[in-house]
């Protein structure tokens, strides 16, 4: 049974250096320009439904020796969050998720329970690749409950992040990426999952 004591609602630092954004930025131009964005399913099955409307692209993260370093780095950040994170703890399942000025969004939703269950997912790393220039909307929106449903007026963190920024949280808190209006938003998102 997992149970954690949470130190903050999220936290939030630059933990990406020159060498891994340059890393990053070309493992982002080559899913590109090979085409490996499509438009993003729910829960991994190939269903797209009104919540979640964008592109993305997963990345192999056992192929790429410089996403050790980089899930090194946001398991160091991560224990700012909370002091009690299981020793096995990783970062996982790598992908870049891309919203274009047509007003792509990712309404309100959480990447697992409070349990861990769904998808071992404990806490979820969003990281901010690109943001254009001419960029409306696109916040990332936090709102420190796994119970939206029941509380929907409950304070919400609205997360304005800046090129390779990162800000981690807890995976069963409701979160959302508002509707991009113009311009271009790219993150790449990565679960901390136990034993992963």
């Amino acid at each position: 049974m997992l149970n954690f004591q949470w130190n903050d609602f999220f936290v939030r630092d630059y933990v990406v250096d020159k060498e891994m954004q340059e890393h990053l930025w070309e493992r982002y131009q080559e899913q590109l320009s090979e085409g490996k964005f499509s438009r993003a399913s729910v829960t991994g099955k190939r269903r797209y439904s009104e919540v979640r409307f964008c592109d993305h692209a997963p990345i192999k993260h056992r192929m790429d020796g410089p996403l050790f370093d980089l899930s090194c780095e946001l398991k160091d950040l991560a224990v700012e969050l909370c002091d009690n994170l299981p020793e096995d703890l990783w970062f996982a399942q790598y992908e870049f998720v891309k919203y274009e000025g047509n007003g792509q969004t990712f309404k309100p939703h959480r990447d697992d329970d409070v349990m861990s269950i769904g998808h071992n997912r404990i806490l979820t790393s969003v990281t901010m690749v690109e943001r254009t220039d001419d960029m409306v909307g696109g916040h990332l929106h936090i709102w420190p409950t796994n119970i939206y449903e029941e509380m929907p007026n409950v304070q919400k963190y609205v997360i304005d992040l800046e090129p390779w920024e990162t800000v981690i949280f807890p995976a069963c808190f409701y979160h959302e990426a508002s509707p991009v209006l113009e311009g271009r938003r790219t993150i790449l998102i990565s679960w901390a999952q136990n034993g992963a």
